[in-house]
């Protein structure tokens, strides 16, 4: 599958995943969550899970504060590490 591919599909399972769910704080936690499983699937995905491709995704508490949440915000970090980051770079996507 080409990157471009997997990353519309990405951003289009993300979007059904909001879509979906109520401003319920409980279901915010289910969101972040799935969210976060979801973005770290692509870049396995990407990354062909080689070594130097390590990476961490972040979206929760730490990153979406009430305030967030309340406005309808959603917050999503990527840390990277060794190659990953260029790997994102050359797609345009870091």
């Amino acid at each position: 599958m080409q990157n471009d591919e997997a990353y519309k599909i990405l951003v289009e399972s993300i979007a059904e995943l909001l879509k979906n769910k109520s401003n319920v704080p409980e279901d915010m936690n289910f969101v972040q969550e799935e969210i976060s499983n979801l973005v770290s699937s692509y870049l396995f995905m990407i990354s062909s899970v080689g070594p130097g491709y390590e990476f961490k995704v972040i979206c929760d508490e730490t990153n979406n504060s009430p305030e967030d949440i309340e406005n309808k915000m959603l917050n999503v970090s990527i840390e990277t590490y060794g190659s990953m980051t260029q790997k994102l770079k050359e797609m345009g996507l870091f």
